[in-house]
């Protein structure tokens, strides 16, 4: 839109549901500080573009049952955003929006990344050995694609690490 021309309605909602994201993360009232956009992004989507967050759900929950790190399961859903979008046909706007989206979401968990490859990032336990005992405790070969699915894990650790260390650097 031109100077002084109404936004079209697309760009207008991207532009708010960005706000909200960044409000959340950044709340005035609360000195700046408040979570990190996943949940208030998800409930943007859910206006937007509904049917972009089955793939997101369902690439968090493989991602958790996998891990065990709820920090990497939401990064992982927010990157898979963008295939989803395009695998939709969505305009142009909105593919950038969740482009801007999950490297945001990216920001905003880079501490969970740091700690995940220190060693010291809690992992949700209960979800990873409930789901992984049963498959586990079956097969052989299920016990093969365990050891394949920890160094899946790694590698994403070791791109999200250096992917954030060629941030700081640059």
């Amino acid at each position: 839109a031109a100077l002084g021309e109404p936004a079209p309605h697309l760009q207008q909602l991207l532009v708010c549901a960005f706000a909200a994201v960044v409000g959340h993360c950044y709340p005035v009232w609360y000195g700046f500080r408040g979570g990190k956009g996943a949940a208030t992004a998800v409930g943007a989507l859910l206006v937007i573009q509904p049917l972009a967050v089955p793939p997101m759900l369902a690439t968090w929950l493989i991602v958790l049952t996998l891990t065990g790190w709820v920090g990497l399961s939401t990064m992982l859903a927010a990157v898979a955003l963008v295939p989803a979008l395009l695998w939709l046909g969505a305009p142009a706007p909105l593919v950038g929006f969740g482009v801007l989206l999950a490297a945001f979401i990216g920001f905003t968990h880079r501490g969970n990344v740091r700690k995940m490859l220190n060693g010291t990032e809690h992992r949700f336990e209960r979800a990873r050995a409930r789901n992984l005992r049963l498959v586990v405790e079956t097969s052989e070969p299920a016990q093969r694609v365990l050891g394949d699915a920890t160094r899946l894990q790694q590698a994403l650790l070791n791109l999200v690490g250096n992917a954030i260390k060629f941030t700081e650097a640059g």
